[in-house]
This record gives structure tokens, C-alpha cells and sequence, in this order.
């Protein structure tokens, strides 16, 4: 049994490296993954009439980051894009899936196997043209089953 996972890998925000565009842009993100910080931070941001004037800014920017990055599912994280700065959003962090690869930490292959080891284990599926699904072992009503965390095509 699979279920669906994080779905908002990809561009957040793109064309601009602007306060005034990054932020709204994160704030939407991190209601995806917190509502709760969400709210909060979407509060604090409604009271700001000019982004270029506010001194805090830069550090609420920052803490809005922190707050997506450690919400997000393993091997994902919030910033630009390695081929273009201003393409702002979840990517997904390649070197660090390819180290774990390699060190045997995660472990992967062209399809999931039966077995359903520990709760929480990790395993990533790459199909022959580089797609890429990660899951994570769960149970379903006493069952062991495997949860998507993430993909992509």
C-alpha cells in the first residue's frame, strides 16, 4: 500500500531575489507544512507597510526559511535552485541523496522491496529514466506498509 507525500517540490518563486516577493512566496509554503507557525508569522508579516524600510526583513525572511526547512521531508530543502539564484522553492538535495547512497544509509532500487523493514526506514526508488520516489516505512493498522514521502518526475 502506498499513499501520497509532500507535493510542493518545485518553484515557489522565480524571476526575483525581492523581499517583498520571497516572503509572501515562503509564507505560502510554510502554510502547506505549519499552519501554525503560519498563522503566526502571517501576522507579524500583515503588520509591515514597507518591506524595503523594515530593518528586520532580512532575519524574518530567515527564520520563515528555518521554519520550512524543518518542516520538510528528508533530503528537501527551501532556497534557489543550483541552475538559476532567483528560481526560489523545495528542491530536492541530490548530493546529499548520492552520499547516502553511497555509504549505504539509504537505500534504493527500481522498485520497493517486499519486506517492510522498521518503522520510519527509508527507501528510495529510481526508475531507469532517474525518477525518483521516496518512501518510508509505516504502519497501516498493525500492517507494515510503505508511505510515499515524496516523488519526482
Amino acid at each position: 500500500m502506498k499513499s501520497q507525500g509532500f507535493t510542493g517540490i518545485g518553484s515557489w518563486s522565480t524571476g526575483s531575489l525581492k523581499l517583498e516577493d520571497l516572503i509572501p512566496a515562503a509564507l505560502d509554503c510554510l502554510k502547506t507544512l505549519d499552519p501554525v507557525t503560519h498563522k503566526a508569522k502571517q501576522a507579524e508579516w500583515n503588520t509591515v507597510d514597507d518591506v524595503d524600510a523594515w530593518d528586520e526583513a532580512d532575519c524574518f525572511y530567515g527564520e520563515i526559511s528555518d521554519a520550512i526547512d524543518g518542516k520538510l521531508p528528508p533530503y528537501l530543502y527551501w532556497g534557489s535552485h543550483e541552475g538559476d539564484g532567483a528560481d526560489v522553492g523545495v528542491w530536492i538535495s541530490h548530493d546529499s541523496i548520492a552520499d547516502d547512497r553511497r555509504s549505504g544509509e539509504l537505500p534504493s532500487g527500481d522498485q520497493l522491496p517486499d519486506a517492510v523493514p522498521g518503522v520510519g526506514s527509508l527507501f528510495l526508488v529510481v526508475s531507469d529514466h532517474g525518477n525518483m520516489e521516496l518512501y518510508s516505512a509505516a504502519q497501516n493498522d498493525g500492517v507494515a506498509v510503505w508511505h510515499s514521502v515524496w516523488s519526482c518526475v
